[in-house]
């Protein structure tokens, strides 16, 4: 062997240890450990002992056994053999609350474990996850002494080949994950291997030889104990490459310095040792316990003494490690019933003889040892965990003193784990100190470990968006200024305020970039984590994301209306509530003679450029989203009063033949809807309208001079009068009277109607066609004169009687006589 290899191999195992940041055995087991079997049966030779009534040094119990179903039914069962199943739950947790530990011992000698297949495995995981839950047990003991699952089937110890072994690993690390779901602690583990699953791996691997080391290698991280039964046992090699004999004291330290130190086996590797601190010495109570290894007091006090450093060697084996192993954890018996007997020895002469060797406590214990955190060491503020050392012996609580700025911020001296946890206050200087007590009072207090506590972070604050800004687009990015010191993370929480929606997310940069929602007001606020936790939120922030204003609806003018102010009042909707400004467009005939995109008011006066003209106008609205979308275009007709009209015929002074006179004129701009005709003969003056630019009159036969002029007019108003022509008739003028009948009978196909009445006139004619109307009273004078187009149902004529009398109604050249009362 190699004493220095195996030096460095179980130093580097210890660092590794060490470094494990889940709770380790020592945490969670009394220290030394005393473990004793209990039988759950009666007869035998050995007592049936209440558990809650054993002897007070065996502090670690392994209830014996769960068993499966049947060879081919892996379902692990277990019931007490004597009471009710509360009634032995209640005896766990009395054993529980003196500080001590309950296992499940699995197997035993008389049962095979064969995890050959999946549903196997998953059976024994379901069912001894369900007893350790319902009974509290603190963990499994595996003592399989038969069947697949430990046995070598090819590979090594670090790549198995035999898939029972493999489910039996893969099953026991689900099984602890499903305690400490359960239970929120690590679950004990520990193993109880015959010789040859372990020791016997140095003369081959293979079959039962070195059986075990496969799974002591892959739990060893869980791993809390490692007790190899020392009995039962043929011969064995030591690591020193000699062979050693059951019931002696080489025996005892050689295999003992074999698991702690580690050996090569044949054929599968080099087997890592396991610390001291996880290995007990397994041995029978009485020779009625087992067929062979049981060892007299003064061997086994020979033989530990030397393995712990404190006695000469025994034998002729010689310790790897001069110094020996003063941390070795304790013993193990089979078991705590055959101890209860005198058979072999004094009643409880196995527990004796432990107390003798691990310490009846003579002494106050020894310093304890902080192992984390360490000396100026900054702390994270939240889940601060002081772990430290186990002392020995025999210790019954621990004292852990905290001080936070000089003064005592936690004290508590009833601890009996060996780890505690806080919640420190930010920037602060602070101490730990811990001791231990036994029955002979307190030990001396640890060296303080100082550290410094990181103060929180400063509270956030915002950049951008800017409180109450408004947002037009959909992709929103939240700034804020970098906190200190040491930021490591920001949690936003984003609130929706009118759909209810919370963003909440943490990033590590100082922006975030948000997708909004239009018409929607948003609250965010920020905080930041250094190593001490989260400080406070920031305060709330706001801003509203503005989606695209709705599309303008214009109002006036109406569409395609009449306007004959030289200014209009444009007029329209607002577009909604987050609009800040409309965009107004005029043209007047096709030329652009408004483009202002600046107007903030839903109404704009513009002033029309020209007289008469078609105008067009449109507008649209813009948020900080952007511009929406034009309105319809809407147009109107800028109108103004008739400009002159010349007149044309009969030409100024001219003399005119006949009664009959034709009156004519050029046509007016600006949407003329009818002339005015004033007429002078003689002393009368009258006015007639028509639409045409010809009127048609018949004159007085008295007549001698007549003055016209005409003037148009629209929606407007009346254009200027023309100036004032005249004209005189010939002699020879015609004798034709009102009341001439037509020269064809044909032509007067028409009726006038009501007659007599009042009011307005209605012809119906025959046929459709155009003719002259003409209305004169009595005495030739005309009071109505038109171009009118006559239709076969009927036919309005625009005249208004002034007054009650006879009227001649003239149309072509046919007369009827009118009546109006």
């Amino acid at each position: 062997m190699h004493p220095v290899r195996s030096l460095l191999r179980r130093f580097f195992a210890t660092v590794i240890l060490n470094a494990v940041v889940t709770l380790s055995a020592l945490a969670q087991l009394p220290t030394p450990t005393l473990l004793g079997y209990w039988h759950n049966w009666d007869g035998g030779g050995a007592p049936y002992l209440a558990l809650d009534s054993l002897d007070a040094r065996y502090n670690v119990i392994a209830v014996s056994f769960a068993l499966p179903v049947s060879t081919t039914d892996m379902t692990m069962t277990f019931a007490p053999a004597r009471g009710t199943q509360q009634e032995f739950i209640t005896r766990i947790q009395r054993v529980r609350a003196q500080g001590k530990k309950v296992l499940l011992s699995v197997g035993g000698a008389t049962a095979s474990v064969d995890l050959t297949t999946g549903a196997n495995r998953d059976a024994f995981t379901a069912s001894l996850t369900s007893i350790l839950t319902v009974y509290g047990f603190d963990g499994l003991d595996i003592d399989i002494e038969h069947g697949a699952s430990i046995l070598i089937n090819g590979g090594t110890i670090v790549a198995p080949q035999n898939v029972a072994q493999i489910h039996l690993i893969s099953a026991l690390r689900t099984i602890m994950t499903n305690y400490r779901n359960a239970f929120g602690r690590k679950m004990l583990l520990t193993f109880a291997p015959e010789t040859a699953y372990v020791q016997g791996g140095m003369s081959g691997f293979g079959s039962i030889w070195g059986g075990y080391l496969p799974l002591l290698h892959a739990m060893r991280d869980s791993l809390d104990l490692l007790h190899v039964q020392l009995y039962n046992s043929g011969t064995m090699y030591g690591i020193d490459g000699n062979i050693y004999a059951q019931a002696t004291a080489d025996f005892l330290v050689a295999m003992t310095e074999s698991v702690i130190q580690g050996f090569t086996t044949r054929g599968g590797g080099f087997f890592t040792g396991l610390p001291a601190t996880k290995v007990l010495i397994g041995l029978p109570a009485s020779t009625q316990a087992a067929g062979g290894g049981f060892c007299d007091t003064t061997l086994i006090r020979t033989a530990v003494r030397y393995l712990r450093g404190q006695g000469p060697r025994p034998g002729s084996y010689v310790l790897a490690r001069s110094s020996g192993y003063a941390d070795l954890q304790g013993m193990m018996t089979w078991s705590v019933n055959w101890d209860a007997t005198t058979s072999s020895r004094t009643r409880y002469q196995y527990a004796i003889t432990f107390e003798e060797l691990f310490g009846s406590p003579q002494t106050v214990p020894d310093i304890c040892t902080i192992n984390s955190p360490q000396n100026n060491d900054q702390l994270q503020r939240n889940d601060v965990v002081v772990r430290w050392r186990a002392s020995r012996p025999s210790v019954t609580a621990y004292h852990l003193e905290v001080r936070v700025n000089s003064s005592v911020w936690y004290s508590d001296t009833t601890l009996t784990d060996t780890s505690r946890s806080f919640t420190l206050p930010g920037a602060s200087t602070v101490q730990f100190r811990v001791r231990a007590r036994n029955a002979r009072g307190w030990g001396e207090w640890s060296s303080a470990v100082v550290c410094t506590t990181v103060p929180l972070p400063d509270a956030v604050t915002h950049v951008s968006p800017a409180n109450g800004e408004r947002m037009g687009s959909e992709r929103c990015v939240l700034t804020w200024r970098r906190s200190s010191p040491a930021v490591d993370a920001y949690r936003v929480r984003v609130t929706a305020q009118r759909s209810g929606a919370v963003f909440d997310t943490t990033v590590v940069d100082t922006a975030l970039t948000l997708t909004t929602v239009a018409q929607e007001s948003y609250v965010w606020t920020v905080c930041a984590r250094n190593l001490s936790g989260w400080n406070t939120w920031s305060a709330p922030w706001s801003f509203l994301r503005v989606g695209y204003p709705a599309r303008v609806v214009l109002i006036a003018p109406g569409k395609d209306s009449v306007v004959i102010r030289d200014s209009v009042r444009l007029h329209w909707y607002g577009a909604g509530m987050y609009v800040d400004r409309y965009h107004v467009e005029v043209r007047e005939d096709d030329a652009v003679t408004v483009n202002d995109s600046l107007c903030t008011d839903t109404v704009r006066t513009y002033v029309h450029t020209g007289t008469t003209s078609r105008v067009q106008w449109r507008v649209r609205a813009h948020s900080v989203a952007g511009w929406v979308a034009w309105s319809d275009v809407g147009t109107y007709v800028h109108l103004v009063a008739p400009g002159a009209v010349v007149a044309v015929s009969p030409a100024d002074s001219a003399r005119v033949t006949g009664f009959d006179v034709s009156l004519h004129w050029s046509a007016a701009q600006s949407a003329v809807t009818a002339y005015e005709i004033h007429l002078a003969v003689g002393g009368t003056d009258s006015t007639m309208v028509t639409t045409d630019t010809v009127l048609e009159v018949r004159l007085p036969k008295n007549t001698d001079t007549v003055r016209w002029r005409v003037r148009a007019r629209n929606a407007a108003g009346s254009g200027p009068w023309t100036r004032q022509r005249v004209f005189t008739l010939r002699d020879t003028v015609s004798t034709a009277v009102w009341w001439e009948p037509a020269p064809h009978a044909d032509e007067c196909a028409f009726t006038v109607f009501p007659n007599p009445g009042t009011g307005m006139r209605m012809i119906t004619s025959e046929q459709e066609r155009t003719e002259s109307v003409i209305v004169a009273d009595v005495l030739g004078r005309v009071v109505f004169a038109a171009r009118l187009s006559l239709r076969p149902d009927f036919t309005v004529v625009p005249w208004v009687p002034e007054k009650a009398g006879t009227y001649f109604l003239r149309v072509g050249s046919c007369v009827r006589i009118v009546v109006v009362d």
